[in-house]
């Protein structure tokens, strides 16, 4: 190939490249204005705890300092905006849990400290089908909570029609709702079998069986057996299961974990099993009691907020 055909493809790489940048520069300027114009707060952060983008909207909602917004420092910032909440411990919480499960998505109600009332979302950021970090979305609700209350109403409405047509649902309870917000507060409160009850909460999730628990509280098997069944016409093994089923229920309702993983973290090594003993107790599948109670919970949560 001569020097003339290679300067002419090097020229028309060049072009290319400009035309190629100069869309990315025209795609990237679309987007951020899409950003800006939106009514709601919005910061993108990477697990390296750096912010990368947040629009003017959400420095305004939390009246943030410039030196803050120029440090691009996610802890600082969230400390600054932890400070301004009635509860500074429930926005720290939240991203524990994020944390702590890199695949959750969780909505919540932040209640202010001057009155105001914000919606506030977190969501997972894909690359390539990998999670490379966190949405961080705020809305004001302060003039209208009702709204959103109404709008979370009109799904519960719908999954209550659901649940007419199904003769395998009812409407969660209150002390349902309870037990999946604290699933360990399903065991009696007998003296009598408390050290029982509390090996089992800091152990179901491994392999147990009776021995394991006769052994922990210096009684004979036969008579751990008979001593739990009698006081709570239960057996061991059906605590064991019900306080596995609990926290199933639990991570089903308030994370987006797969059926697998939430298998694999209450104890069952055999997801198969967990199937098979979730449909005893719950008359259904995993996917299905998710799918179902989902909307009902997080109404009834965010309805107990919005009314404190």
């Amino acid at each position: 190939m001569g020097t003339e055909s290679i300067q002419q493809l090097q020229e028309q790489q060049l072009q290319q490249n400009s035309v190629a940048k100069t869309e990315l520069e025209q795609s990237l300027f679309q987007l951020q204005a899409i950003l800006e114009s939106i009514d709601c707060g919005i910061i993108i952060y990477k697990f390296s705890r750096e912010i990368t983008y947040f629009n003017q909207e959400f420095a305004n909602m939390w009246q943030i300092p410039n030196h803050i917004k120029s440090s691009k420092d996610f802890n600082t910032t969230l400390n600054f905006c932890s400070n301004q909440l009635k509860d500074p411990k429930v926005l720290r919480n939240c991203f524990h849990e994020v944390n702590r499960q890199s695949d959750v998505d969780i909505n919540y109600i932040l209640k202010m400290k001057d009155g105001r009332i914000f919606a506030h979302r977190i969501k997972c950021l894909y690359f390539d089908r990998q999670i490379n970090g966190k949405l961080w979305i705020i809305q004001d609700i302060t003039e209208h909570p009702q709204l959103l209350a109404t709008r979370l109403g009109k799904q519960n409405t719908y999954s209550q029609q659901f649940l007419i047509q199904s003769d395998e649902f009812t409407a969660l309870s209150y002390s349902e709702i309870t037990k999946f917000t604290i699933p360990s507060s399903i065991f009696p409160t007998y003296p009598q079998v408390k050290e029982i009850f509390e090996f089992i909460e800091n152990n179901y999730q491994k392999y147990l069986c009776l021995d394991d628990v006769a052994q922990v509280v210096g009684y004979s098997p036969s008579y751990v057996t008979q001593l739990v069944k009698r006081l709570t016409g239960k057996t061991l093994y059906n605590w064991i299961v019900e306080r596995r089923m609990a926290e199933a229920c639990h991570l089903l309702l308030r994370t987006n974990q797969t059926v697998n993983q939430i298998a694999n973290t209450v104890g069952y090594k055999n997801t198969s099993h967990f199937f098979s003993q979730f449909r005893q107790i719950h008359n259904t599948t995993p996917h299905k009691w998710r799918k179902v109670y989902q909307s009902q919970y997080n109404f009834a949560t965010q309805k107990e907020i919005l009314t404190e």
